[in-house]
């Protein structure tokens, strides 16, 4: 059976994609020039405001995976001004945004700044094509997609890095030396008898006053961290194991991960 788990986003996947996308920044100022206060930021995909739906640009990978980007209208004139130090030069008048030599340079520097962020993100894309839509299956939440944000020079370029070019979250240690086999201890908490499993998300207090103002579209913060695995306990509250939650032929499921001591 096939099984996929739903992506969770956390620190640690942020941490690694601001670190992945400052190393290609470095690359680029070093082929080009600094980028002054140029910083980077990461987070779901699902908290971050949505830029409008022009501007947006999709790379192709290797094996059919491709990777969004929004490129704001300003973005060349940005590099144009402060990367090649023309903000100065007659602003008034404009004469440096008029500059065919700026405007082809710009250009080129951030092609190539595009293209060095997708690589150090996700990996070489192989074509690009403008004006192209995002899936909204990206936006959703705990199945999206990585929104990594460039800021420099009053300009943000947003990447959309789907949840499969992250990498799935790393294997179970093996746990079953000097232990009961799993199957073992599932069946000493059933006890013999057919009982029926559930799986808690988690819990939240509410003052019982609040109970009778809730309505569609509330939200109750679970006392849970998205990085914690969920439990499987019997009806009764036996505790099983712990397990993440996923999708396997069509249904939701779950992946034991621990038995119980």
């Amino acid at each position: 059976m096939d099984y996929t788990d739903f992506y969770l986003f956390r620190p640690a996947d942020a941490a690694a994609c601001v670190a992945r996308g400052q190393a290609a920044l470095r690359a680029w100022e070093a082929a080009w020039a600094a980028l002054p206060g140029a910083h980077l930021r990461c987070a779901a995909a699902s908290t971050l405001e949505r830029p409008d739906g022009t501007g947006w640009r999709r790379a192709d990978l290797v094996q059919g995976a491709a990777v969004w980007v929004h490129v704001p209208a300003q973005a060349a004139q940005m590099l144009a001004a402060d990367l090649f130090g023309m903000a100065g030069l007659d602003a008034v008048a404009g004469r440096h945004l008029a500059s065919p030599l700026a405007t082809s340079a710009a250009e080129r520097a951030l092609d190539a700044l595009l293209d060095e962020l997708v690589r150090g993100l996700a990996g070489p894309p192989v074509r690009w094509t403008a004006d192209e839509a995002v899936p909204r299956a990206l936006w959703r939440y705990g199945g999206g997609a990585a929104g990594v944000t460039l800021h420099a020079g009053g300009v943000a370029l947003h990447c959309l890095v789907p949840a499969a070019l992250l990498g799935r979250r790393p294997p179970v240690p093996d746990r079953r030396s000097g232990l009961p086999p799993l199957g073992q201890t599932i069946r000493r908490a059933l006890d013999g008898r057919p009982v029926r499993l559930r799986v808690e998300v988690g819990q939240a207090e509410v003052p019982l006053g609040q109970l009778g103002s809730l309505a569609p579209g509330d939200v109750l913060s679970l006392a849970v961290g998205l990085e914690r695995p969920l439990r499987l306990v019997t009806a009764e509250g036996t505790f099983v194991c712990s397990a993440h939650l996923g999708l396997a032929d069509g249904h939701r499921a779950v992946e034991l991960l621990e038995p119980s001591h």
